[in-house]
């Protein structure tokens, strides 16, 4: 049996702590960087151990804007925010979601602003880490957020975030049938999505039910792969 020190134990062990406090919303950024910055170093330690040619580097920081999460490829940071600093019309958009139940839409914006896309904008970082090393990793826009969101969802099945996840799933069902199809009829999903990203980014709306139909459309996959799978397909060492 292998020996480990007990720094790996403690690391491991505060992982977990990190992981039960995650997907709530908080006040404290301090708390918030500390806890998503535990997550970050697990997933690119997993990430490098699926395969030799993942090379990120990834800090967690507080950053509320208009953008609410994202990855910043040239600072290499995962960008989230605080619900107190999000701008009101945004904050509104989750509260009109719930039907206009504030503490639901708190909630929600924890569950996936304050957990679930810690772990998709470090899908992001994976990709463009392999896109300035010259691989076609990405076919546009759509598929940059699906393989965000799938690997995000795998990492947390993983994690033991079962009912986190089921709490997200929960949500985003109910959304997708709130939220009115941006796409024309007759029109191609994916290429509308790819063609008009600019624009429907722009649209909470509009942005939300792609990302929610395709958080519900890999929540429902009995078919997915481990992290080390997906990672290692993807990225063949």
């Amino acid at each position: 049996m292998k020996k480990f020190s007990a720094a790996f134990f403690v690391f491991i062990a505060t992982t977990a702590i990190a992981q039960n406090k995650l997907f709530t919303p908080y006040t404290d950024s301090a708390k918030l960087v500390y806890n998503a910055n535990l997550i970050t170093a697990d997933f690119i330690a997993l990430s490098k151990a699926a395969s030799k040619k993942v090379n990120i580097k990834a800090t967690a920081i507080v950053n509320t804007t208009p953008y609410l999460v994202y990855w910043d490829d040239s600072a290499q940071t995962v960008n989230l925010p605080l619900w107190h600093q999000v701008i009101p019309p945004q904050q509104q958009f989750f509260i009109a979601l719930n039907d206009s139940n504030t503490t639901k839409g708190l909630a929600m914006f924890g569950l996936f602003f304050n957990g679930f896309y810690i772990a998709h904008e470090l899908g992001h970082a994976v990709e463009w880490q392999q896109m300035k090393q010259g691989n076609k990793f990405s076919k546009g826009y759509y598929q940059s957020e699906y393989f965000a969101n799938t690997l995000a969802i795998i990492y947390w099945k993983q994690k033991g975030m079962q009912k986190e996840l089921d709490a997200c799933y929960v949500f985003a069902k109910k959304f997708i049938t709130q939220l009115p199809n941006p796409v024309p009829v007759g029109e191609d999903t994916i290429v509308f999505f790819n063609t008009h990203y600019e624009a429907l980014s722009a649209d909470p709306f509009k942005y939300g039910y792609y990302q929610f139909r395709q958080f519900v459309d890999i929540y429902e996959n009995k078919q997915l792969p481990t992290f080390n799978q997906f990672i290692s397909q993807y990225i063949p060492n």
